[in-house]
C-alpha cells in the first residue's frame, strides 16, 4: 500500500506543478517550450530523491547552487532584468529545489504555494483564456495531493515498523491486508469523488459569476457577439449584439483635485480613427510639416498634430497649446494596450510609474495627441498624465477660422473629408444645416438632429448592407450603438468640408468615496467625434444618447464588487511588487513607526499655537512603547508555543498516544546521554543492550517499553497519573551512576 500511496503523491504533485506552468506557457512573455520544465522535473525527481538520500555530495552541490542563486538574480536585475521575470525565476527555483530533494509534509505545502504564486504572476501578464483551466486543474490536483498526503501520514503513523516491536499484537484479521482494503474501499473512492464534484461545482460557479477579460465562459465567445471595449479598427457594416462588460478596466486618481473629485466631463481618449474606407474606420497617420509660413500657422498646426514632442525613456512632453487648465491623473489601465493609453484630452505630459524598465511611452504614430506604450505590452500599466483641458465657448467656436488648407496638407485634408455618402443623404445634410454659416453651428445642428427621437439607441445592431451602411442607418434602420451615431455625424460633417474623425476611448466613471478614485468599466467604452477648428484644435462632439446601464441585481452587484477587488489586487501588485522602491518603502515605514510613537510629527497637521498635550512628545512615545512591548511579547510567545507544539508526526494521535510518544522519546534521550545508540533498534534489541548495562533496571525498562507499545499501537489508555509514574522512573536513570 505504501508504494500505491507514493505513486498517488507523485501523480498529484506532477498535476499541481504542471498546472502552474500551463497558464504561463500561453502568455506573450513565454512560450509552450516552458512545459519542458515540469516534464524534466517529473523525470528527474525519483533519481534526485535517491541521490539526496544516499549521497551527501549531492546535498552540498544543491545547497551551493541555492546559496549563489539570489546573487545571480540581483545581478540580473541591475543589468536591466524585469522584476516580474525575476520573481518568476525565484518561484521556479524554489519549486524545483523542493522537487529534487526528499520531501516531508510541509514540502508538499511549499510546492502547492509556489504553484499558486506562478499562476498569480501569470494573471498580470497577457494571459490566455486557458488560465481558467490552469486554475481549475491546480485546485483539483491540490485537493487530491492533500488527501493522498493525509492517507500517507496516517499509514506512516500506524506502521508496524517502529523502533520497538508491538508486544500486544492484533488478531489475524488486523494486518496490512485490512489496511489495504480500507485504503482501496468504496468509501474512500466515494469520498474523493464527492470532493472532486464539490470543487468542480464551486469553480464553475466562480467563473460564471466573475466578469472576465475574455468573452464568454472560460474565454469561449460566439462570433456574432461583440464586447463593449476598445478596438484599433471599427467595422460598421456587420450586425452584432454588444454584450455589456462590467469588468473594471481603469482605476483613476486625481491627486491635485479638491477631495479627489473631477468636476469636468470624463472622456478618456485613447486614439483617433481618421481613415474611412466605406465600411470601416482605421488609423490615419499624420505627416509632420517642417516649414510654416507664419507663427500663426505654426500655432494652428500645433493644435492639429503633435509636432514639438520630447520623448525620453520614461516621459512624453509638449508645450501648452493655449490657456487650458492642467489636470493630473494617476491611472492604472488593466488591459493590454492595443492602441493608445486612455487619458483626458489633450495630453501634455505622460510617464510610466512603478519602474517598468523594459517599457517607455511616446506619442502614437498617428500624432493625434494620444500616448502609446513602447515595448512589451503587459496586461496592466500604471502611468501619470497631465492633460490640458481647453473649453472654448460657443461664441469663440463660431468665430473660429475655417481656413483649413493653410494648416492641413491637401492630401490629408481630402482623407479627413472623405465620406462616400449617397445623394439623398447629402441632400438631407444640406437641409439640416440650411441658413447656418459657421462650421460650429452646422456640426451642432447635425448632432442635435441625430439625438432626437427619430433614432433609437440599441445594443442589438441589425445587419447593414456592405455598400453605404451609414446611409442605411441614417435613412432606414435608425437603430444602433455609439459607433453608428458617431460615424453618421462624422460623415455628414465631412460632406460639408469640415475635417472630422472618430475617437475611441471610455466615457464616464464611478466615484469610490472609500479610496477617492474613479472606476471605469468595460461597458463604458465609447466612440465620439472630433472636428478641427484652426484657432482651438480638435473639439469633441457626441451625438449618442445615454446608453442603457447595467441592470441592478444582487448577483450583478456581487460580480461588480468581486471585479473591483480583483482590480485593486492588480493595482497593489504593480504598486508594491513590480514598483517596489526600497528607499521609498523604508522611508514610509520609518515615518509610520515614528508617528505611532509620537517621535515625529507632521508640522502641517499641527494646529498653529496649540499644544497637543501637557507631556512632551518623547514622553508620550515612551509610554506607548511600554504599552506596546508586552502585547508584542505576548504575540511572540503564543507564536513560539504554536510552533513548538506542532508535530506533524503526531497529528493523528490521541491524547494518550501523544503522552506515550513523548514518554518514549524522553526515554531514548536518557539512553543516548548514557552512550547507548538507539537508532534503528527494535524493542528486543533495546532490551539486549539495556541488559548489558548494570546501571539500568531491566524490569523498569520493560515496563516503559511495554506501556509505550500498549498505548501507542494497542490504543490502551494512559492517564496523567500513570504517565507521571513512568516519567519519574525514567528520571531515576539520571541519578544512577554508571558502573
Amino acid at each position: 500500500m505504501r508504494s500505491e500511496i507514493s505513486t498517488g503523491l507523485r501523480g498529484a504533485t506532477a498535476a499541481v506543478v504542471f498546472a502552474s506552468y500551463l497558464g504561463m506557457a500561453f502568455t506573450d512573455n513565454y512560450g509552450t517550450s516552458l512545459l519542458f520544465i515540469p516534464l524534466f522535473g517529473f523525470l528527474f525527481m525519483p533519481l534526485a530523491e535517491t541521490l539526496d538520500r544516499g549521497y551527501p555530495l549531492y546535498r552540498k552541490v544543491t545547497w551551493t547552487v541555492s546559496f549563489f542563486f539570489p546573487f545571480a538574480l540581483f545581478a540580473s536585475y541591475f543589468t536591466g532584468g524585469r522584476f516580474l521575470d525575476l520573481v518568476v525565476y525565484l518561484i521556479v527555483f524554489i519549486q524545483l529545489y523542493t522537487l529534487f530533494h526528499e520531501k516531508k509534509e510541509r514540502n508538499y505545502d511549499h510546492i502547492i504555494l509556489m504553484s499558486f504564486f506562478l499562476l498569480l504572476a501569470t494573471c498580470v501578464m497577457t494571459s490566455a483564456p486557458i488560465i481558467a483551466v490552469a486554475f481549475f486543474l491546480l485546485t483539483l490536483s491540490s485537493a487530491w495531493l492533500l488527501s493522498a498526503l493525509e492517507m500517507y501520514s496516517a499509514q506512516e503513523s500506524s506502521s508496524p515498523t517502529a523502533r520497538v516491536e508491538i508486544l500486544d499484537s492484533r488478531g489475524p484479521g488486523d494486518g496490512a491486508n485490512d489496511r489495504r482494503k480500507r485504503f482501496m474501499d468504496l468509501r474512500m473512492i466515494g469520498g474523493l469523488g464527492a470532493l472532486t464534484t464539490v470543487i468542480l461545482f464551486f469553480m464553475v460557479t466562480f467563473f460564471l459569476m466573475t466578469p472576465r477579460l475574455e468573452a464568454g465562459l472560460l474565454g469561449v465567445s460566439e462570433q456574432w457577439n461583440s464586447r463593449s471595449d476598445l478596438s484599433p479598427e471599427i467595422e460598421i457594416a456587420s450586425g452584432m449584439t454588444i454584450q455589456l462588460n462590467a469588468t473594471p478596466v481603469m482605476h483613476v486618481v486625481f491627486p491635485e483635485e479638491s477631495n479627489g473629485r473631477y468636476s469636468g466631463e470624463l472622456y478618456w481618449r485613447a486614439s483617433s480613427l481618421g481613415n474611412y474606407t466605406g465600411r470601416a474606420w482605421t488609423l490615419l497617420p499624420i505627416r509632420v510639416r517642417n516649414r510654416w509660413r507664419s507663427e500663426v500657422q505654426y500655432n494652428a498646426y500645433r493644435k492639429f498634430a503633435t509636432v514639438d514632442e520630447i520623448v525620453s525613456t520614461e516621459l512624453v512632453d509638449r508645450r501648452l497649446l493655449g490657456s487650458g487648465r492642467v489636470v493630473v491623473q494617476e491611472i492604472f489601465f488593466a488591459r493590454t494596450p492595443e492602441s493608445g493609453l486612455p487619458a483626458l484630452p489633450i495630453i501634455k505630459t505622460g510617464r510610466l510609474l512603478d519602474g517598468q524598465k523594459n517599457n517607455s511611452v511616446g506619442w502614437a504614430k498617428a500624432r493625434d495627441f494620444a500616448m502609446s506604450l513602447k515595448g512589451p505590452a503587459p496586461s496592466g500599466v500604471r502611468y501619470l498624465v497631465e492633460s490640458e483641458i481647453v473649453r472654448p465657448t460657443n461664441e469663440q467656436l463660431r468665430g473660429s477660422s475655417d481656413d483649413y488648407l493653410s494648416v492641413i496638407q491637401t492630401n490629408l485634408f481630402r482623407n479627413l473629408t472623405k465620406q462616400f455618402l449617397l445623394p439623398e443623404t447629402l441632400s438631407l445634410t444640406e437641409e439640416i444645416v440650411r441658413d447656418l454659416e459657421s462650421p460650429f453651428d452646422q456640426i451642432t445642428a447635425i448632432e442635435q438632429w441625430l439625438s432626437t427621437s427619430r433614432f433609437t439607441y440599441s445594443r442589438i445592431v441589425p445587419q447593414l448592407p456592405e455598400n453605404n451602411p451609414i446611409d442605411a442607418f441614417i435613412n432606414n434602420t435608425r437603430t444602433g450603438h455609439c459607433e453608428l451615431y458617431a460615424s453618421a455625424l462624422a460623415l455628414m460633417v465631412r460632406s460639408l468640408g469640415i475635417p472630422t474623425r472618430l475617437v475611441n476611448g471610455y466615457r464616464g466613471g464611478t466615484w469610490n468615496a472609500n479610496d477617492g478614485s474613479y472606476t471605469v468599466t468595460g461597458n463604458m467604452a465609447h466612440v465620439w467625434v472630433e472636428s478641427y477648428f484652426p484657432d482651438f484644435g480638435w473639439v469633441a462632439f457626441d451625438p449618442s444618447p445615454p446608453a442603457d446601464e447595467m441592470p441592478n441585481s444582487t448577483l450583478g452587484d456581487l460580480r461588480r464588487r468581486i471585479a473591483q477587488m480583483s482590480l485593486r489586487g492588480q493595482i497593489f501588485w504593480y504598486r508594491n511588487v513590480i514598483g517596489f522602491q526600497p528607499d521609498t518603502s523604508l522611508a514610509f515605514l520609518k515615518s509610520t513607526v515614528l508617528n505611532v510613537f509620537s517621535w515625529e510629527r507632521d508640522p502641517k497637521k499641527q494646529p498653529v499655537g496649540k499644544q497637543n498635550s501637557i507631556l512632551p512628545d518623547y514622553v508620550i512615545g515612551a509610554l506607548r512603547a511600554l504599552l506596546l512591548l508586552p502585547v508584542l511579547a505576548s504575540i511572540a510567545w503564543v507564536a513560539v508555543r504554536l510552533v513548538r507544539t506542532r508535530n506533524p508526526k503526531n497529528r493523528h494521535l490521541s491524547q494518550d498516544q501523544t503522552r506515550a510518544t513523548t514518554l518514549y522519546t524522553y526515554f531514548l534521550q536518557q539512553l543516548r546521554k548514557r552512550g547507548i545508540d538507539c537508532r534503528g533498534k527494535t524493542a528486543e534489541e533495546l532490551r539486549e543492550v539495556i541488559a548489558a548495562q548494570a546501571w539500568v533496571d531491566e524490569t523498569t525498562a520493560r515496563s516503559i517499553l511495554s506501556s509505550y507499545n500498549a498505548v501507542r499501537f494497542g490504543k490502551r489508555p494512559l492517564d496523567v497519573g500513570l504517565y507521571g509514574i513512568l516519567r519519574n522512573m525514567i528520571r531515576s536513570f539520571r541519578k544512577a551512576e554508571v558502573r
